[in-house]
């Protein structure tokens, strides 16, 4: 099967990627609305937002697996006949 963590930062890679590409349809407003607004200040905060979106998202995967790492595996020894 791999190694769950290769396909758990795959997922979240293509899952960030998913978002951004949603973020930039047509039907979202909130791009149409950056985009007639031309400020500056604005398109830090959104792609601040955006960054600090993706940020959260890694803490707690990396979170997750150094729980995992320190928690060990539960799985029973195996012994051999």
């Amino acid at each position: 099967m791999g190694d769950a963590g290769s396909w758990l930062a795959l997922s979240l890679f293509f899952g960030v990627l998913k978002d951004l590409i949603g973020l930039f349809q047509h039907q979202s407003l909130t791009v149409v609305w950056l985009w007639r607004y031309h400020d500056w200040r604005v398109w830090g905060l959104f792609f601040g937002i955006l960054v600090a979106y993706w940020v959260i998202w890694t803490l707690i995967f990396w979170g997750l697996r150094a729980l995992k790492d320190v928690m060990g595996r539960n799985d029973p020894p195996v012994t051999k006949n």
